[in-house]
């Protein structure tokens, strides 16, 4: 419920930089969340001097098309999370090309990394930095954008799924075949990361203490590192399960 507030006090101190700065807060109202109703009273009062805030919801006829055309055509985008799932509306940005600076929470960290999608930031302040510098500098901004596509591409939409169901279906028939990246490195096998279940590419992926774990992000790696325990318990039920 904070998410609105970080994201007008990031926009409250890239002002002086950027004038002609303008910050649209797009949300759905839920009838049965009252806590979100004074959030929403909040906003308005916060945002009624400034006529380059615009607070747009269902209530005033925004829907899924106004909010496709806004993930489009904004400079940047900022999903300001301190709680999250999977955060869909990140790879639904970054399918636009447009770069997204998000909060570390939840499944985002998968979605945006290392130069891919945009940044994350764990504060106003760097939320405030990042964001600046992606409007000081579209060109590498929308870089980021585009390479965040391709991860989307790659990772979250349903071909994904069903190839993944395929090798599945092969593994159980002994006609597993790997993913093309590996088959072209010479390989037998593909890697998965043991905390998401990503497939990673093996001549790229981070190691743990010298072990061939291989992860698919920084985010990842570091969950698997304060746990190791429990993945590689999970490992070795996934193991017996599949001999």
């Amino acid at each position: 419920m904070e998410g609105p507030f970080r994201r007008h006090a990031a926009y409250r101190l890239i002002k002086p930089e950027v004038p002609g700065l303008q910050l649209a807060l797009a949300g759905s109202m839920a009838h049965d969340d009252p806590e979100g109703w004074e959030i929403y009273r909040h906003i308005r009062e916060a945002a009624e001097n400034d006529f380059q805030i615009h607070l747009f919801t269902n209530l005033t006829g925004v829907g899924n098309v106004e909010v496709n055309a806004f993930q489009r055509l904004s400079d940047v985008v900022i999903q300001k999370s301190i709680r999250e799932g999977f955060g869909l509306v990140v790879s639904e940005t970054l399918w636009k090309e447009t770069p997204i600076v998000a909060g570390r929470a939840g499944s985002i960290p998968l979605q945006v990394r290392g130069g891919v999608g945009g940044f994350l930031v764990d504060s106003v302040e760097e939320c405030a930095e990042k964001t600046l510098w992606a409007l000081q500098n579209p060109e590498e901004a929308r870089e980021f954008g585009v390479k965040g596509r391709e991860l989307v591409s790659e990772r979250f939409l349903l071909i994904r799924l069903i190839a993944d169901d395929l090798r599945l279906y092969g593994s159980l028939l002994g006609t597993l075949q790997p993913y093309e990246p590996v088959a072209k490195a010479g390989l037998a096998w593909e890697e998965r990361d043991p905390v998401c279940g990503m497939r990673v590419d093996p001549l790229v992926a981070l190691e743990y203490e010298g072990e061939s774990y291989h992860f698919c992000s920084e985010s990842c790696r570091e969950q698997f590192k304060a746990t190791p325990e429990y993945f590689l318990r999970a490992m070795s039920y996934r193991s017996r399960r599949s001999s």
